[in-house]
């Protein structure tokens, strides 16, 4: 693409081929990257598109240039395409709600077995507590009741107290 003077009046601005291919002037740009249509930057530093007669009629790429009038795209056609994405569209979301729906009904069952299990094991530990107690009872007086409840009161001293010099 070399710097040329704007004298042919076939050639276009970049907004203006955009209007007569019935793109953006975004995509007109990447087809001049792409080398589908051809185009130069003139002295002006405006960008302009060599426009031949096939050209002009040329809407979706250069695979129309057999035809020498553009494809035009019904509101029929264009709505049965929406509904296809649609379609599409809604049967991935649904699947992926099933697979999340799975994962979420999975940890809520792992969550009830690990409730369940920790209230197994609490029982048994308040069971042990329970026989370790009345053992402990029957070893401390043999004949009594009511566990001694002495040791309890008493007030432990603190570690540092071990080291105390008095």
């Amino acid at each position: 693409m070399t710097d040329q003077v704007h004298d042919r009046p076939t050639d276009q601005t970049i907004q203006e081929a955009a209007i007569v291919l019935g793109i953006s002037p975004n995509a007109v740009r990447m087809r001049i990257r792409r080398g589908t249509l051809s185009g130069y930057k003139a002295d002006d530093g405006r960008w302009y598109v060599h426009r031949t007669v096939h050209e002009t009629d040329q809407v979706h790429g250069p695979t129309d240039q057999a035809t020498s009038a553009p494809h035009r795209v019904t509101p029929t056609e264009i709505e049965q395409a929406v509904e296809r994405t649609a379609a599409i569209y809604t049967a991935d979301v649904s699947n992926m709600f099933n697979r999340i729906d799975a994962i979420y009904r999975d940890r809520l069952n792992e969550k009830d077995e690990l409730i369940v299990e920790l209230r197994r094991r609490a029982e048994q530990a308040e069971q042990e507590r329970d026989a370790l107690r009345v053992q402990q009872i029957a070893q401390a007086a043999p004949g009594a009741t009511e566990p001694n409840d002495q040791h309890e009161d008493e007030e432990t001293p603190a570690w540092w107290q071990f080291w105390r010099r008095d």
